[in-house]
């Protein structure tokens, strides 16, 4: 979402500052206003995501993200993602370390109510060569 490529069709507006894990952070609010959209229903319409960012000022490192998908009036349902992002001292860049999911499915009598979380850890950095192994081609024989 934060990509430039996307900026045209989300909106973006800070709206408060707070601190996380102890450091500085401004939120920053946005909304899906054009599509095509992030996510959509399994019949293929639309589903625009709106949540906030929580950013470091002085470097741009996101530190938390949430999003929230459906809620509303044509989708009761509701998707809750919030991700935390902390350093890893083996790679030079955030990563991931929990993700918080809460789906919520509102009914007539009683809402069901589904919540996940994960953390991340021992992640290190491989390069794509390890990953590929290939065996020695032999020559063919001679006609």
């Amino acid at each position: 979402m934060l990509r430039p490529a996307n900026r045209t069709r989300i909106v973006f507006d800070k709206v408060t500052e707070e601190d996380v894990d102890g450091i500085h952070a401004w939120v920053v609010a946005f909304r899906e206003a054009k599509g095509p959209t992030f996510s959509a229903t399994t019949n293929g319409a639309g589903i625009p995501a709106h949540g906030r960012f929580w950013v470091e000022p002085d470097t741009g490192a996101v530190l938390r993200s949430e999003m929230i998908l459906g809620g509303s009036r044509r989708l009761p349902s509701r998707a809750t993602i919030t991700v935390t992002y902390g350093r890893e001292p083996s790679l030079a860049f955030r990563i991931p370390t929990e993700m918080r999911e809460r789906y919520d499915n509102p009914r007539r009598r009683r809402a069901d109510v589904v919540v996940a979380s994960a953390t991340y850890s021992d992640l290190r950095r491989f390069g794509w060569r390890t990953l590929l192994t290939v065996p020695p081609v032999e020559p063919p024989d001679p006609p």
